[in-house]
């Protein structure tokens, strides 16, 4: 009786249990060797494309500067509105500009000078600026000695009321804006930036959609101080209507209560 020839399956010889399935002491399997000279490359190439792809899509953070070597700086120390000192103004052979004065940390100099006249001094410290074109910049001032010796009254610029503006903006805090935190902007810094101006530091105000070569220091209609009733308003949309002047190299703009409106967003 003649054998029957075996099927081509039955001939085949037999697959191991488990052949796909990758163990440390064998070689890797066919497959998954081929998926993985696939996929490795793409994933690479994806992930690299990914992260140029939301790098360029990040905000640059502003040219900004703080200084890492401690220098000396003299000019007569104002304490009000927020402490400052009257230094003479490099981009003119008369005049001065208005230095703005923090301390360490999340504070401004008011404690530094509370026992100091308004009088010329001899401060020690960084400076922290924007490169702004008129010299815009704060003093992180870690020490402070009087000098005899004043800038005399008639030379300093005369305040020029600008008049009544209505503005729309942001209220920030000078010390990060400036560059001690990139960025300084946002909800995520909100609570920094509320921190920074209940401490003393100056209050700025940054219009929308305009450039200026002076910062906009903010006080109330009596051109004093007044952080708290700007709290609830940091880093918000918001419009603000108040009486500008222009004090030797920045603008105070005064603001009256009830003066500030919350915006839903600024239209870009």
């Amino acid at each position: 009786m003649a054998k029957k020839n075996p099927s081509p399956a039955a001939s085949a010889p037999k697959r191991p249990e488990h052949a796909d399935f990758f163990i440390g002491y064998k070689r890797v399997p066919v497959a998954s060797r081929r998926f993985f000279l696939l996929a490795v490359p793409l994933l690479l190439a994806g992930g690299t494309s990914l992260s140029v792809l939301l790098a360029r899509a990040q905000t640059r953070p502003a040219a900004s500067n703080w200084g890492k070597r401690p220098i000396e700086l003299r000019g007569q120390l104002i304490k009000q509105p927020y402490p400052h000192l009257l230094v003479a103004n490099n981009y003119a052979a008369e005049g001065y500009d208005a230095v703005f004065l923090v301390q360490r940390g999340k504070k401004g100099a008011q404690q530094l000078v509370s026992e100091m006249k308004d009088s010329y001094v001899q401060a020690r410290g960084k400076l922290i600026t924007r490169h702004d074109e008129r010299g815009n910049y704060l003093f992180e001032a870690v020490g402070m000695q009087e000098e005899r010796r004043n800038i005399p009254i008639d030379s300093l610029a005369t305040p020029l009321d600008l008049g009544m503006r209505v503005l729309r903006g942001r209220i920030v805090d000078s010390k990060c804006y400036f560059g001690v935190m990139k960025p300084a902007a946002g909800l995520t810094h909100k609570a920094c930036a509320s921190l920074c101006i209940r401490g003393g530091i100056p209050p700025f105000f940054i219009p929308y959609g305009a450039k200026t070569d002076r910062v906009i220091v903010i006080t109330n209609e009596n051109g004093e101080a007044d952080a708290e009733a700007l709290l609830p308003y940091v880093l918000d949309p918001v419009e603000v209507r108040g009486q500008l002047v222009a004090i030797n190299n920045h603008y105070q703009l005064r603001l009256a209560p009830n003066a500030i409106k919350a915006l839903v967003s600024i239209p870009c």
